[in-house]
């Protein structure tokens, strides 16, 4: 296989700055916190930090640190967090778990 990639060099780029980014790029690092989720074989730790999802006001998004579980909860119209994306396989007492940890962002 083969692959052409044309490059100019002849013209400025912009530079990338917090306002030229979309707001689900742009990540606050002081709003994400270490986290931990009880998985079959033993923690899985990752960070939680506020998302934009869907019509959602109140989402969070769970990254893995091994990058191999993503989870995106909101709280719904009832007032009750739901899973709304993320990989599977998906334990339930993740969503409580999360929702536990949620408070350690605004401390």
């Amino acid at each position: 296989m083969r692959i052409k990639i044309n490059i100019d060099f002849s013209k400025p780029k912009p530079a990338i700055t917090k306002h030229s980014l979309p707001s689900a790029v742009y990540i606050n690092m002081e709003q994400q916190f270490k986290a931990s989720l009880t998985g079959t074989e033993g923690p899985v730790t990752g960070m939680i930090r506020p998302t934009t999802f869907g019509g959602y006001e109140k989402a969070y998004q769970f990254d893995s640190i091994d990058d191999t579980l993503h989870l995106i909860i909101a709280l719904d119209q009832d007032g009750t967090w739901q899973k709304v994306a993320g990989t599977e396989p998906y334990l339930f007492g993740w969503v409580d778990e999360m929702v536990e940890q949620i408070p350690k962002l605004h401390a």
